[in-house]
């Protein structure tokens, strides 16, 4: 939360008072044998209250991204991972602000960052799979922690999001 405080802050949003985060710390992606990837949709929230002492008006401001189903390959080489996105994943920001003065709301594709290619750095067991991606600041580092789940775990409605095992 520290480091989105200090990219908000960069943004201009100078005297954000309370962050409160409705985003899950979980992500779903299936990795086949052959390294076919596919993520799995998400929607999350985040509310930014910025209240302003001088005057005691209060901005509360409600971020909702939508993550689509993105799909690619994935490999190693040279101690590093990579992957080659296909296509999907697209996000969506819709962002609603309200003061006393009124209520504003807008909605917005969000970047897919252009050529940028993170370094991201591994480790993995049978279970588990750990990666580093290294962002510039002030983002910086963010690491990932995968744990390997049963295909029947993931919702029906998912499932054909998701390629059978052959």
């Amino acid at each position: 939360m520290e480091k989105l405080r200090t990219a908000f802050s960069g943004m201009g949003f100078e005297s954000v008072a309370d962050m409160t985060a409705d985003m899950s710390h979980t992500l779903g992606i299936r990795i086949y044998e052959d390294g076919f990837f596919s993520t799995i949709p998400f929607n999350r929230n985040v509310e930014l209250q910025d209240f302003d002492e001088d005057s005691g008006e209060i901005a509360i401001t409600q971020l909702d991204l939508r993550v689509g189903t993105g799909t690619g390959q994935i490999w190693t080489a040279d101690g590093r991972l990579k992957f080659c996105d296909a296509g999907g994943g697209g996000a969506i920001l819709g962002t609603t602000t309200s003061t006393s003065a009124g209520t504003t709301s807008q909605t917005m594709p969000v970047p897919n960052g252009g050529s940028f290619v993170p370094d991201i750095t591994y480790t993995c067991s049978a279970d588990s799979f750990n990666m580093t991606v290294a962002l510039p600041e002030p983002i910086g580092n963010v690491d990932y922690f995968l744990n390997r789940v049963e295909p029947a775990r993931f919702p029906t409605e998912l499932e054909e999001l998701l390629r059978r095992d052959e």
